[in-house]
Parts: C-alpha cells; sequence; structure tokens
C-alpha cells in the first residue's frame, strides 16, 4: 500500500518536481546524474502506463477483466508491444 501511494504522489505531483531542463541547473555532477536518471524513470513510467492503457483497449482484454486471466493477457499484449518496439528500433 505504501508503494502503491508513493507512486501515486509521483504521477499527481510531477509538476512540482523538476523538470528536465532543471536537472543541467544542479551544482554537482552527482546531483546532475541523480536527477537526470530520476527524469528517465519517470519518462518509463509514462511509457507504460500508456502501453498498458493501449493494451486494456483490446477486446479480448476487455472482456476477461476480473478474470482471472486478465493480468496474462494485458501482460502478453505488453510483451508484444514492447518486441515489436524493440524490433523496429534495432532496424535503424
Amino acid at each position: 500500500m505504501k508503494s502503491l501511494l508513493s507512486i501515486l504522489v509521483l504521477f499527481i505531483s510531477h509538476s512540482t518536481l523538476a523538470s528536465l531542463r532543471d536537472c543541467y541547473r544542479q551544482v554537482s555532477q552527482a546531483d546532475k546524474n541523480e536527477c537526470m536518471m530520476f527524469e528517465k524513470d519517470r519518462a518509463i513510467g509514462r511509457f507504460m502506463k500508456e502501453l498498458t492503457k493501449k493494451c486494456a483497449q483490446d477486446e479480448e482484454i476487455k472482456e476477461s477483466k476480473g478474470g482471472s486471466i486478465h493480468s496474462m493477457l494485458l501482460d502478453e499484449c505488453m510483451i508484444e508491444e514492447l518486441d515489436d518496439l524493440s524490433k523496429k528500433l534495432g532496424k535503424d
């Protein structure tokens, strides 16, 4: 429950947190690195949230909501989407 609350706080209060530009204003290189790592983690979180929403729109996944296979189908969709993206990036 505490971890869920922490995640919600991060997403809700994103406007009060440092922006990417603010990372360059940090005094030390260690602070800049930490800031950039935080921003990278936030970007990955936003990406995964959007990917989850996209997969959740699939009819088979919508129909399975509340069932025991719902999370498996959602994970399967997300894995396929991530694999497709990895292949596309590897072609460039």
